[in-house]
């Protein structure tokens, strides 16, 4: 998930500083200029931050992805349809009895009643 986070705060800087609105042309743009590279990384950097003040304070724990959980990613992928990365959060989820999920994505509604996890 922090992967995905840190992509929107990258690409969300990028707007924020450019009139330009398709994320190819954004993508495009961050990598000829290194100086709009690195002033992407900023809103980052403050993610990391808050991130590591919640862990230090008990209320967040980051799970680590095993490779086990990468082939359930794979079967979940094959099964319902669902890219990579998507059927890579279920196989998470999945992996640590997590039942509840925060996205706005709607692949995810799909999923759930595809029984990838029982919310």
């Amino acid at each position: 998930m922090i992967d995905e986070v840190i992509y929107v705060l990258m690409i969300q800087k990028m707007k924020e500083t450019t009139s330009i609105r398709d994320v190819a042309a954004l993508k495009r743009k961050m990598l000829r200029d290194k100086s709009i590279w690195k002033d992407c990384l900023n809103p980052v950097e403050i993610f990391f931050k808050y991130i590591d003040q919640l862990t230090a304070l008990g209320n967040l724990e980051i799970l680590n992805i095993e490779y086990s959980t990468s082939k359930i990613a794979l079967e979940i992928s094959r099964e319902h349809f669902l890219f990579p990365r998507d059927a890579l959060h279920a196989a998470c989820c999945k992996a640590h009895g997590i039942t509840n999920i925060a996205t706005n994505d709607r692949d995810f509604e799909r999923a759930q009643w595809l029984n990838v996890w029982n919310p």
